[in-house]
C-alpha cells in the first residue's frame, strides 16, 4: 500500500490489504514502474499527469479493485481540475483498502477544498496527527516533537495556556496566523506562538503572548494544550479572517517612481515526492514582458541561489536585489511595504505581500495549490491579491501577458489616481 502526507510519498508495509497485480500488462508495467500510482507520480513531475488518465480509466474498466489505480486516479482527476471525481476515486481507493487516515490527509483533503467544501477538507487534513509517516516529515517536525503534549480539540479554554506551533512551508503559516486571535476569543490564559526562527519577527503583532523560535524550551511541558497553526480552521472554524498583522522592520528608502517586486521561484523547489513547488516556479527569461514596461523601477525579491538569475540590468531597467541584506522575514516585509505592487509566483512573497495589503499579483500553475480555488481571479484569503491562471499544464506566456496588463494599469492609477 501506499502511505502519502504532503510531498512524502513512501512504500508502506502495514495497513491496508495486499493489492493483486493486473493479470495483463499494463502501461506503468511497460515503462518499468511497480504500479500505477509510481508512473503518475513520475509524470506529474514533469506537468504530464494528465496523460495518464485514459490508460488508469482503461486498466480500471477490467480490474475494478485496484485499489492503488483508484488512488493514481484520484490524483490525476484533481490535476484535471475535477474534484468531485477525484472525491470518488479517493473513497472507492479507501473502500478497497488502503489506510483512510492517509488517503484522507494526503489526498482526499486537497479535492474537497478544491471543491470548496471547506469544514469536510480540514476535518480530513486532522488525520494527519494520527500518521506516524507524516509526524516524521521535516515539515512536520513539532507535530512528532510534541507528540505527547494534549491537544486542543476546540472547546473552551477556560484560561488554559496554549502552545500553537507552525508546519508545513512559510506561506502556509502566515496565512493561517489570522486565526490566532480567534483563540484568545475561545478562552485562551496565555498564547505562545512557535515558529521558524525567521518567522519570530515577523509575527510579533499577530495576537500571541510571545513568539519564540522552534524548538520551544521544555517541549511545550509549560502549557496546559498544543495545536498546530493548520488546525485552526477546523478547531475555530473555517471561514478566513482578515490576515495576521505582521510585524516589519523599517528600512530607509529613497522613493522615486513605480516600485515592483518580483520573485520566480519558491524557497523549496524540490521537495521530495511533491512535483507542486518545482511546478510553481517561473523561468526568470519568462518575467521579459514584465521589464518591457518603462517607468517602473523593479526589485528582485528573490532571497538564495536562485536571486543571482535575475540580472542587474535588464531592457534598460537597473534592478535592486535584496538577498544579501535581509536576516528574516521581517526585513523582507519591510522592503514590501515601500512596493507597490509584487508579481510572484505562488510562494512565501505572496503571503508577506498580501498581508500587508501591497497589491500582488500572482501566478499560478493550471491545478494551482487548493488555497486559491480552480477559477476566478480574486482571493477570499487576501483582499489584494489579483490571480493569473496557466490555461494548461506549463503554459506560463497567457498568465504572465495578462499580469503585464494588469501592472500597466497599476502604474498608469499611480500616475493618474
Amino acid at each position: 500500500t501506499i502511505v502519502a502526507h504532503g510531498g512524502l510519498h513512501r512504500r508502506a508495509t502495514k495497513g491496508g490489504r495486499a493489492v493483486t497485480a493486473p493479470t495483463t500488462p499494463s502501461a506503468w508495467e511497460a515503462q518499468g514502474f511497480d504500479d500505477a500510482y509510481s508512473w503518475v507520480t513520475a509524470l506529474r513531475r514533469l506537468d504530464r499527469g494528465l496523460e495518464a488518465l485514459p490508460a488508469l480509466e482503461a486498466h480500471l474498466a477490467s480490474n475494478p479493485d485496484d485499489a492503488v489505480t483508484w488512488l493514481a486516479l484520484g490524483v490525476c482527476l484533481y490535476d484535471a481540475r475535477q474534484p468531485l471525481e477525484a472525491i470518488v476515486a479517493f473513497d472507492r481507493t479507501i473502500a478497497l483498502g488502503l489506510p483512510a487516515l492517509a488517503v484522507r490527509a494526503a489526498f482526499r483533503w486537497l479535492a474537497l477544498r478544491a471543491a470548496g467544501r471547506f469544514a469536510e477538507a480540514f476535518a480530513d487534513f486532522e488525520c494527519r496527527l494520527e500518521v506516524e509517516s507524516y509526524a516524521g516529515a521535516a515539515y512536520a517536525e513539532a507535530l512528532h516533537r510534541l507528540a505527547r503534549r494534549p491537544r486542543w480539540d476546540g472547546s473552551p479554554l477556560e484560561g488554559r495556556t496554549i502552545l500553537l506551533h507552525g508546519e508545513q512551508g512559510f506561506g502556509d503559516m502566515m496565512q493561517m496566523a489570522r486565526f490566532v486571535p480567534l483563540v484568545r476569543q475561545c478562552g485562551a490564559g496565555r498564547i505562545t506562538l512557535e515558529v521558524p526562527e525567521t518567522l519570530v519577527r515577523l509575527f510579533a503583532d499577530c495576537g500571541a503572548d510571545e513568539v519564540i523560535a522552534a524548538p520551544a524550551a521544555g517541549g511545550g511541558a509549560d502549557h496546559e494544550v498544543v495545536a498546530s497553526l493548520l488546525s485552526l480552521p477546523h478547531l475555530v472554524g473555517p471561514e478566513p479572517p482578515p490576515p495576521a498583522r505582521l510585524w516589519t522592520a523599517r528600512r530607509p528608502i529613497s522613493r522615486g517612481g513605480f516600485r515592483c517586486g518580483v520573485c520566480w521561484t519558491t524557497a523549496r523547489p524540490d521537495e521530495i515526492g511533491d512535483p507542486g513547488p518545482a511546478l510553481r516556479a517561473l523561468p526568470v527569461t519568462w518575467l521579459r514582458p514584465f521589464f518591457t514596461l518603462s517607468d517602473i523601477e523593479f526589485v528582485n525579491m528573490q532571497v538564495g541561489p536562485r536571486a543571482a538569475e535575475l540580472p542587474a540590468e535588464w531592457d534598460g531597467h537597473r534592478i535592486e536585489r535584496i538577498d544579501e541584506s535581509v536576516r528574516d522575514f521581517a526585513d523582507t516585509g519591510a522592503v514590501v511595504r515601500e512596493l507597490d505592487a509584487v508579481v510572484t509566483v505562488d510562494a512565501a512573497m505572496a503571503h508577506v505581500s498580501a498581508s500587508l495589503g501591497v497589491p500582488t499579483l500572482v501566478l499560478l500553475r493550471h491545478c494551482p495549490d487548493p488555497r486559491w480555488g480552480l477559477s476566478g481571479s480574486t482571493s477570499p484569503w487576501y483582499p489584494t491579491v489579483k490571480l493569473f491562471r496557466q490555461p494548461a499544464p506549463g503554459d506560463w506566456p497567457p498568465a504572465v501577458l495578462e499580469a503585464r496588463s494588469e501592472l500597466q494599469r497599476l502604474r498608469d492609477h499611480a500616475r493618474h489616481p
